[in-house]
């Protein structure tokens, strides 16, 4: 069974209800060695590219409640640290101060910090989320939407299969 979900999302033929794409992404992840779960990540925020990513992100916002946009922005403020910028010097940038002392912000403005987090801050970005996303599954990559949960299930099964020599 595992194999036929491999070849179905290696293949980029998903067509799943979120849920099931999820729940796979998920089984993927727990299994996969901690460099393939890091590559895949990688390779599907380059795949996706600052703006697909944004809005993908975007997205995923529209039904998050405050507690986990703050989980978000705490993720994405991570990664623009880790690359040497700055949380508060980010949100200034995109015109977002305000939303850092009500502690909420509209999904497109999580996705203009999203982008901002790839274009700027790429590698670090990428290095923050794989290891977030090994170590807490696909609960992390929920928070960046279903095309990202789709092209991490896309890209980990291709890494896996290839590892099989399948």
């Amino acid at each position: 069974m595992m194999q036929d979900i491999l070849q179905q999302l290696a293949g980029g033929t998903t067509g799943m209800p979120a849920e099931q794409l999820h729940g796979h992404v998920d089984t993927m992840v727990r299994q996969a060695p901690q460099d393939h779960v890091q590559g895949a990540v990688g390779e599907a925020l380059q795949a996706l590219g600052p703006l697909g990513f944004g809005q993908s992100v975007a997205q995923a916002a529209q039904g998050m409640g405050p507690q986990q946009q703050q989980g978000l922005v705490g993720l994405l403020g991570q990664a623009i640290e880790g690359g040497g910028g700055s949380l508060p010097g980010a949100l200034g940038a995109l015109g977002l101060g305000g939303g850092a002392s009500t502690g909420s912000f509209t999904p497109g403005a999580l996705g203009s910090l999203a982008t901002y987090a790839l274009q700027n801050h790429g590698g670090a970005l990428s290095s923050v989320l794989g290891n977030q996303t090994s170590s807490g599954g696909s609960s992390v990559l929920r928070l960046l939407g279903n095309p990202m949960v789709e092209q991490v299930g896309m890209k980990l099964a291709q890494r896996l299969l290839s590892s099989q020599g399948l």
